[in-house]
């Protein structure tokens, strides 16, 4: 059979594609595995220390009414892209779109559920799909601006050795931050360099794909800013800032830390932090990646306070990292296992609605 150069192109990108995403799923799971590996090495973290008292119980609830409240902030800023006016709000429905997206990041690799969100909240409103998928890579980028500002306030406040790998890897996500806005800033009036870009993608739906992604990621931004809903959306941001902040401090009292990593400037510092850990290539949950840097930055935080770091202290940094992952693992499976069930006809339905 004889292919021509466009098809044997196609062909050995998909090939290409597929090999790169199974790679990505390995790779995460490898590095969770061994990172947990390194927490429970490193912490002398023991099972029977996991046996929850009642205090801790009682933060640890805490904490998960905080992520359910965070979740339902976070639906309603979705609202923000949709509507021309705050009484526009109830005409859409983002909520069991989110808790149906982070039920599947618990359990599938990749992130897939970021994927199922956009199209789930795409079918339960009845807008295209691209719209959806774009109105979350716009949140994320609006979201990038928010960790920027947190992190350049935070920083100065604490001397951190320049090696420290809290404080590169919270460096290295603000440079990428400053590189995708000078990126963006150079192709928002140049849609000619950006269908230059898009047309190296081999297949021909891939490339009209992405050039309708990044219309309508301009069509929200341009949207939030003409309807004066920008500072709403970043108000929202600040209260899920301020709802993470206090989500994590719980995990931190739960796991019986002394002060100052019970205080303000800890639970800031690793709210910036887990923005950095989510961008890990991970299993499902970020296991094992959110569990290693808690505990590095923990670690960090006893050399900058100059507390005397024991082999007790380290079993509870351990601690600290079980417990702040169980507090969104537990909310994201239980309400989203329900959001699932009630929405499974949508879900699995297997005519498409048009």
């Amino acid at each position: 059979m004889i292919y021509n150069s466009l098809s044997l192109n196609i062909f050995f990108c998909s090939i290409l594609a597929a090999m790169l995403k199974h790679l990505r799923t390995i790779a995460g799971i490898t590095v969770s595995v061994v990172l947990l590996w390194l927490t429970i090495q490193h912490s002398g973290l023991q099972f029977n220390q996991l046996k929850p008292t009642i205090a801790s119980t009682l933060l640890l609830g805490a904490g998960m009414g905080v992520f359910a409240f965070s979740v339902w902030v976070h639906a309603q800023r979705c609202k923000l892209f949709w509507i021309n006016s705050l009484s526009q709000a109830n005409e859409i429905k983002p909520w069991s779109s989110s808790l149906i997206g982070n039920f599947y990041n618990s359990v599938l690799p990749g992130n897939v559920g970021e994927g199922i969100r956009a199209w789930h909240f795409s079918r339960k409103n009845k807008v295209p799909f691209t719209r959806a998928l774009a109105m979350m890579i716009a949140e994320k980028f609006l979201d990038a601006q928010v960790f920027f500002v947190t992190v350049a306030l935070i920083l100065p406040m604490q001397r951190f050795e320049i090696t420290n790998p809290v404080f590169v890897g919270l460096l290295a996500i603000m440079a990428a931050v400053v590189v995708a806005n000078i990126a963006l800033w150079w192709l928002w009036p140049r849609r000619s360099w950006v269908k230059w870009f898009i047309k190296w993608i081999p297949a021909r739906g891939a490339r009209q794909f992405f050039w309708l992604l990044w219309l309508h990621f301009r069509q929200h931004l341009i949207h939030l800013k003409a309807t004066g809903l920008l500072f709403y959306f970043f108000a929202a941001t600040g209260l899920l800032f301020t709802t993470n902040i206090f989500q994590y401090n719980f995990a931190l009292q739960a796991a019986d830390l002394p002060y100052p990593f019970t205080g303000f400037y800890a639970s800031w510092l690793i709210s910036s932090l887990m923005i950095v850990i989510f961008v890990v290539p991970s299993a499902p949950s970020n296991v094992g990646v959110v569990h290693y840097g808690i505990f590095m930055a923990l670690l960090a935080l006893a050399e900058v306070f100059q507390i005397n770091i024991t082999d007790g202290l380290k079993q509870k940094f351990g601690l600290a990292g079980v417990y702040l992952h169980l507090g969104y693992l537990i909310p994201e499976l239980v309400l989203g296992a329900f959001a699932v069930w009630n929405e499974r006809q949508l879900l699995f339905q297997r005519k498409v609605d048009k």
